[in-house]
């Protein structure tokens, strides 16, 4: 987030960053309802798809933006981020992760 001189309002209004965005002018609550039934498929603290689009979409009020995931694990987050028209960097360290990741976020097949 970039420093904001005043008030996390002056912030978002200069640099569209430090707020949050309610969709049709409306405060988003503190509770995030999403459907989480489905088992970790690719990784174990895999995160559901529906949550991170709701984040992507609540933090990130411009298109323009880019989300970074220092953790990304499978990719979700990349993938929500390419369902959203967001620009996206991630970064895991495990090999296989990477791998898996890449295929999810480029919609390559998994094999």
């Amino acid at each position: 987030m970039k420093p904001y001189p005043h008030t996390i309002t002056d912030c978002v209004l200069d640099n569209q960053i430090g707020g949050f965005v309610g969709e049709n002018d409306t405060i988003p609550s503190n509770i995030i309802k999403c459907n989480c039934n489905k088992k970790n498929q690719y990784h174990p603290t895999e995160k559901p798809l529906e949550l991170m689009e709701q984040l992507i979409k609540l933090f990130s009020i411009s298109k323009n933006h880019v989300i970074l995931d220092p953790f990304t694990g499978s990719g979700t987050t990349g993938v929500a981020c390419n369902d959203l028209n967001r620009k996206f960097i991630g970064i895991e360290i495990n090999q296989n992760f990477c791998k898996i990741a890449e295929q999810r976020i480029t919609s390559k097949p998994l094999v």
